[in-house]
């Protein structure tokens, strides 16, 4: 498959000239988060939108879904619109080239999801867009969690993807907000390989965490069972 386009069974995300690329863990985390089904309208939120992948695989799940996508990189912002005008669901998603944390707040939303940057320690990239995109330049988990704060309602929820090493750190973060993980994706290359991203929807209520594990593919290198079940409705 050309790296221009990753395409899904509904949609195809376009990527030239971008650096935020789709990349398998996004497609899982598009795939596993979500706001609770309802019959009433949801306003969501999608921070650092990239190219627009979690918000057209939102888009696929919920009917009655619209969704803001806040990007700061100009390209992915054009990347992002371009690829919601050619889905199946262009009246429900909406790209707005800004810096979330100059956004200004108005309605309350019912779900946020983004997948922050996440190589804090990592050598940096000798391009600057994937640095941006990558590196923890501007934000660290307690901005990221005071911006959402301002903006999800207290009913609402919100999901990250982050390096499985800074799980604790975010959930730390953000218990001293008032918010709670209600459920936990970890997720592996093969048995073999360690943990490297955890998934995390949060809510204010505080009950038990629902912790699921999934490696990408068995040892064979086939992709495994869990992975084909999570992704059924997407791939092709």
């Amino acid at each position: 498959m050309p790296n221009s386009y990753f395409s899904f069974k509904k949609f195809t995300v376009h990527q030239e000239h971008c650096a935020m690329k789709v990349c398998t863990d996004s497609s899982i985390f598009g795939a596993w988060a979500g706001p609770e089904k309802s019959e009433e309208k949801i306003e969501a939120l999608d921070i650092g939108t990239g190219t627009g992948l979690l918000s057209l695989m939102l888009a696929q799940r919920y009917e009655n879904i619209f969704i803001n996508a806040v990007e700061i990189d100009e390209t992915a912002a054009t990347q992002a619109t371009e690829n919601f005008s050619k889905s199946p669901w262009p009246n429900c998603l909406n790209v707005i080239h800004a810096d979330i944390q100059n956004f200004p707040i108005s309605d309350k939303y019912d779900f946020i999801i983004s997948n922050p940057p996440f190589f804090h320690n990592n050598l940096k990239s000798p391009s600057a867009k994937m640095n941006m995109a990558k590196h923890v330049h501007q934000m660290d988990e307690m901005a990221m969690i005071k911006i959402i704060d301002q903006y999800l309602s207290d009913n609402g929820s919100f999901a990250l993807m982050l390096s499985y090493q800074r799980r604790e750190i975010c959930i730390r973060v953000a218990g001293e907000m008032g918010w709670f993980p209600a459920r936990e994706l970890w997720v592996k290359q093969t048995p073999a390989h360690d943990f490297f991203r955890a998934m995390i929807q949060f809510e204010k209520k505080h009950a038990n965490t629902t912790i699921k594990k999934i490696c990408i593919k068995e040892m064979d290198k086939h992709y495994s069972k869990a992975y084909n079940d999570l992704m059924k409705d997407y791939l092709r």
